[in-house]
């Protein structure tokens, strides 16, 4: 990456001595190197992995999915090393042998349409750098207006808008090309759109007909070519047409819609037929974990499923509350019957029968007048006195407005309401249950030095004996300072065990005060079947107005975010306000122009003479000093941009997002942070990157000549030859790095234990921690996504050598990212696909963003009606296909037709969805806990608490009325 912001005072032999003309951001010689340098280390970076990946200690870590998930399903393929052209590309077999279809089986629809994303990219470019190379390149270079006006005109720039004269009728062949490139990029989204939207409904109504879960490999297009293979799908083509598929659906967004339309369809055939067979199977009993089934307070989360008492191991059911991560399908799944199938069992979508109720604002009570008398005058007014349905408010232990809430529903809905889950303040818990977990680790770190010792003394022993005749006095020394060491360690683990003792009677007494006093902020209503749960969910605020609960659609068991559901409306607001400026700091805050600032720091005050440029430094330009001028434009640009970018913006969103406490899923904390993350990639890394880096350039000559309305004219053109660089480097480096590199702390510790820095695995819990695969974090891999749209589409028609290198860039990620998806990461939560909406907002804002500075450039250059026509006209087929979207697709992802509710299972027990909404702290054992559990990036070093503990302020009134 250091290539990217790499610059010389490049003097050619065409150029007038001194003149500022001289100084280039970026020529085409270093294009050229960096493009050759990048496509080096991208080949050395999968040398290295093709090494790693065969060593044995490392397959694990390259094979995370397959090794480390019990009850996967279309489990990843292992790596073929037969031959030596197995061990060298064997692991592009899944990428391009695995459907699109058994990706989804097998991670999920996140995973899928994080590869989708670059599906978009590369379906999108392709065409259009075909168009920008046959017509827009060769008609920019034979324009020939800078060989006239300038002499030393760069050969990059000769290939861009910035060779056409100002007011030339070529112009008008960019101009009709980019409205032509806009209507395709719409199109292209939307048949994307449409095939998120259908498998979305797949994914969420989906009924598992079948009780035990097949555990199959993932099928390559090579392996379906067997005649009646048990793992495709009934009817599906495979053979040599499925490859001629495969590749007509990567290049065309028409084909890939209509074979997911065929997909969907088989499954719904297939999904008949099973039916029909199992129908008149007798109904099983739901795997549920009771109270006194698990007898220790925690449940150590490390053991394997083998190991796991059968009370709290439902990891291989195709439902239950989970033991740790499992596979995507199992974490929303509940039991059901079919009541339309002769009672058949399944499972289902638990969240399609739970409603979320939040508190909206404060409750208005009277002084001097009853709760209850209020609400039922409210109530009363709803009802004529003769119809109105009396019903008394139970006491069961809630607090005054979940008791109303529940009253009112048994009220409402007395044949399907089931039971009400409250929220619990359970922090205290969990930060207990993480002390009791830090000293088991400690105890078994004790334990095993402890085991070593007494090894080594037994050892020691039987030398003794032989010795002892000949008193051996260096020999009674060294037992006797090993009997030391032994009495220490086993001091030491006897201490510890006693806090293990005393942590595991708090956490049962901390567990037992949590779940008798939950809050009264949320709660999420049981119902048995989805028609009502989606009747109750469709109130603007919620059913009783008195106690102002807004309703609205649960997240899954597995994305609550418990302590967003903590904090009241009004508290809210409050933190908004607090944070606001935090917001405003972070985002505008000038990364970008100053990385640069810094990178062009050369050409800006040297750049001509001191005649010509006021900020000429002759101090600085004439030392010979090029160590500290290296370090300064080249290594401290690229570190700090990466270190902004990589580590500090996503983490310090987050933290501020998730002080907040307003998204009460992580699914909306991850769209909200995608958003974010764009505006700031828009805001700094384009923008400001543009000013910063080609303004800044010339920012000396346009004070001396007062120039500064031909400036944006050229600069911004100039500027396409720095993101040239960028696309190039990520392109043929970075993306490729990914293969060896997918994750920071799993391969760092990796190779830090295979430089003995850091100790080996000798526990189960230490394998588990190191070998568990880690969640990717959508919003910042969004976010990067979006800003090569913007790249590309902003330079589609200025600079169209852009074009094959976003389409390079989509290509060589798509490799990287459906490699890693089959077999590297796993998503810590199932969000059904729903971060595909935020990037289809941010993807129509990017075509807004392109379109205002196409229309600038072409004002720039004098077609002043031209490019206010383009703006106004680009906006408009803009807004017209956003609506037309909404209209027919996004407005229906979030309803639920009535035909499938009433034709949907219906739940028997809401025992095991009230254990799923329980935080796992609070569970029986804590069946479901482990270190990162209820964070929304899993092996990041996130934090998992941010803002103060509600239950202490809830403590502290009840001291004070104590007294």
């Amino acid at each position: 990456n250091v290539i990217l912001h790499t610059m010389s005072n490049n003097t050619t032999s065409s150029c007038v001595e001194g003149g500022f003309e001289c100084y280039n951001v970026i020529d085409s010689s270093q294009l050229v190197t960096s493009i050759w340098l990048s496509a080096a280390g991208g080949a050395a970076v999968v040398l290295l992995f093709t090494i790693l990946r065969n060593i044995p200690s490392w397959k694990s870590i390259y094979h995370k999915r397959a090794t480390q998930i019990s009850d996967l399903r279309y489990r990843p393929c292992p790596f073929r090393t037969k031959t030596h052209v197995d061990r060298a590309f064997s692991f592009l077999y899944p990428v391009f042998g695995t459907r699109d279809v058994d990706l989804f089986r097998s991670a999920g629809l996140d995973s899928l349409m994080m590869v989708r994303i670059n599906t978009l990219g590369a379906q999108l470019f392709l065409p259009l750098a075909a168009f920008g190379s046959a017509v827009l390149i060769p008609l920019y270079k034979t324009s020939g207006y800078l060989a006239e006006t300038t002499t030393n005109a760069d050969v990059i720039m000769t290939y861009s808008m910035s060779n056409v004269a100002s007011k030339d009728p070529v112009l008008w062949v960019p101009w009709v090309m980019f409205i032509g490139f806009t209507l395709y990029a719409l199109w292209a989204v939307f048949m994307h759109l449409k095939s998120y939207a259908a498998f979305r409904m797949l994914q969420e109504h989906r009924v598992e007909v079948s009780q035990t879960l097949g555990l199959y490999p993932m099928a390559l297009f090579a392996d379906l070519s067997k005649d009646e293979d048990y793992r495709k799908v009934v009817g599906d083509t495979h053979g040599f047409l499925l490859w001629i598929k495969a590749a007509a659906s990567f290049f065309s967004p028409w084909h890939m819609h209509l074979q997911d339309l065929a997909f969907i369809r088989l499954c719904r055939a297939s999904y008949e037929r099973i039916l029909e067979v199992r129908q008149k199977t007798e109904a099983c009993e739901d795997t549920i974990v009771h109270d006194d089934d698990v007898q220790e307070p925690v449940h150590p989360w490390w053991q394997s499923p083998e190991d796991t008492p059968a009370c709290v191991n439902s990891v291989y059911k195709p439902r239950g509350v989970l033991l740790g991560k499992s596979n995507w399908a199992s974490r929303k799944s509940c039991g059901g019957v079919l009541p339309r199938r002769n009672n058949a069992p399944c499972s289902t979508s638990a969240h399609n029968y739970v409603v979320e109720y939040r508190n909206a604002g404060d409750v208005e009570e009277r002084k001097g007048h009853d709760v209850h008398a209020e609400v039922s005058k409210v109530i009363s007014l709803m009802y004529c006195e003769n119809e109105y349905i009396q019903h008394e408010y139970n006491d069961t232990g809630f607090g005054d407005r979940l008791n109303m809430l529940e009253g009112d529903l048994k009220m409402l809905f007395p044949e399907s309401f089931m039971k009400l889950v409250p929220v619990y303040y359970y922090r205290s818990t969990d930060e207990a249950i993480q002390a009791w977990d830090e000293t088991v680790a400690k105890i078994h770190s004790q334990q095993s030095a402890l085991d070593g010792l007494l090894k080594k003394h037994n050892m020691q022993g039987e030398k003794d004996v032989e010795m002892a005749h000949s008193g051996g006095m260096f020999s009674r020394c060294m037992q006797t300072r090993t009997t030391l060491k032994i009495q220490k360690l086993n001091d030491t683990l006897t201490s510890l065990i006693d806090k293990k003792k005393n942590l595991e009677a708090k956490i049962v007494e901390l567990r037992r005060e949590a779940l008798e006093r939950p809050a009264d902020t949320a709660a999420f209503a049981i119902f048995s079947n989805q028609a009502d749960a989606r009747q109750a969910r469709h109130g603007e605020i919620g059913i009783t107005p008195n106690i102002n609960m807004v309703a609205s659609v649960a997240p899954g068991a597995d994305e609550v975010n418990f302590q967003a559901l903590w904090s009241t409306a009004a508290q809210q607001r409050n933190v908004l306000m607090l944070m606001t400026p935090v917001y405003v700091l972070l985002i505008l805050f000038p990364i970008g122009a100053i990385t640069g600032a810094l990178s062009n720091f050369t050409v800006a005050v040297c750049g001509g003479t001191p005649e010509t440029n006021d900020l000429y430094w002759s101090s600085y330009c004439d030392s010979a000093a090029v160590v500290p001028t290296t370090l300064l434009t080249s290594i401290l640009p690229v570190a700090l941009s990466a270190f902004w970018d990589t580590f500090f913006m996503p983490l310090m969103l987050y933290m501020a997002t998730q002080r907040l406490r307003i998204h009460s899923s992580f699914t909306k904390l991850d769209q909200a942070l995608t958003i974010q993350l764009y505006v700031f990639s828009v805001v700094n890394t384009f923008l400001m990157g543009v000013v910063g880096g080609a303004a800044l350039s010339q920012i000396g000559q346009a004070f001396s000549q007062g120039s500064f309305s031909s400036l944006l004219g050229e600069s911004l053109p100039g500027a396409s030859n720095f993101f040239l660089n960028y696309v190039a480097v990520h392109c043929l480096f970075t993306n490729l790095f990914r293969f060896v590199w997918p994750h920071d702390g799993t391969v760092l510790f990796q190779v830090l234990r295979l430089f003995r820095l850091a100790p080996q695995p000798y526990t189960d819990r230490e394998s588990w921690i190191i070998r568990s695969p880690p969640s990717f974090r959508g919003a910042r891999h969004y976010a990067s996504f979006l800003l090569i749209f913007i790249i590309g589409l902003s330079y589609s028609v200025i600079s169209p050598l852009v074009l094959p290198l976003c389409w390079g860039f989509f290509l060589t990620s798509w490799i990287a990212w459906r490699y890693n998806c089959i077999h590297f990461y796993e998503p810590c939560y199932n969000s059904m696909g729903a971060m595909w909406k935020s990037f289809a907002s941010c993807y129509i804002a990017t075509l807004y963003i392109a379109t205002f500075f196409v229309a600038c450039l072409f004002i720039s250059k004098s077609f002043f009606w031209e490019g206010g026509l383009l703006a106004i006209l680009n906006a408009f087929i803009i807004y017209m296909a956003r609506s037309y979207m909404h209209r027919k697709v996004t407005s229906f992802l979030e309803a639920t037709p009535l035909q499938l509710s009433y034709a949907a299972p219906t739940i028997q027990s809401p025992d095991e969805i009230q254990l799923m909404y329980t935080p796992p702290c609070l569970r029986p054992g804590a069946v479901g806990w482990f270190p990162e559990q209820g964070k929304i990036w899993e092996k990041y070093g996130l934090p998992k608490f941010l803002g103060p503990d509600p239950s202490k302020k809830l403590n502290k009134q009840d001291t004070k009325k104590d007294m």
